[in-house]
């Protein structure tokens, strides 16, 4: 069984817990079970990337983190609540729609507007992605990171850690259900193309 699954089952053990609390229904999208109802359709939805960077988590690699959302509809527009836990340091990113981000508690401040892209990340890097981009690169951007977590990579942008993220591969609901809110609740801008 792979990291991603045992992370996956503490989550849906938790969503049972709090269903045989509260008897409030929840309903889990998640990147391994895919859709699960808990205590039938309804209620609010848990977006999960139970593991976002599984192959650094499976190689001993500390970039990895726990994503989860909780939204009032399957949308990524709909998320209310967002939790982005970096594994490495024990960092916790979290946000409120409407009210603001916070990394382990402290008010994340809208970051410096750089003049010149100094650091990008980049995710989705395979190399020939990379060589394919990299000309229209040049000049415009000082240094590329990849860190291989795409809710990491948004969450280093909020903390100031990075200027901006660059996409090249196809961006799962469930890896930036929550780090698309911390980014907006700290002021940057979020463009997630259809």
């Amino acid at each position: 069984v792979g990291v991603d699954r045992v992370a996956e089952d503490i989550i849906i053990g938790a969503l049972r817990r709090r269903y045989d609390e509260t008897g409030e229904p929840v309903t889990l999208v998640s990147e391994e079970v895919g859709l699960l109802h808990v205590g039938g359709p309804g209620g609010h939805v848990v977006i999960a990337a139970p593991i976002d960077g599984s192959l650094n988590a499976a190689r001993g690699a500390p970039l990895f983190a726990t994503s989860i959302a909780v939204a009032d509809d399957r949308t990524v527009g709909g998320v209310r609540y967002a939790l982005v836990f970096d594994h490495g340091p024990n960092e916790e990113f979290t946000a409120e729609r409407g009210v603001g981000a916070w990394l382990d508690g402290v008010c994340l401040e809208p970051p410096e507007r750089p003049d010149r892209l100094r650091m990008l990340a980049v995710e989705g890097a395979s190399a020939a992605r990379i060589a394919a981009a990299a000309l229209t690169l040049v000049g415009e951007v000082g240094r590329l990171r990849s860190l291989g977590s795409m809710s990491l990579s948004m969450c280093w942008i909020a903390a100031g850690r990075m200027d901006a993220l660059l996409g090249l591969g196809e961006v799962r609901a469930v890896d930036v259900a929550a780090a698309q809110l911390v980014l907006r609740e700290a002021g940057c801008w979020v463009g997630l193309p259809e």
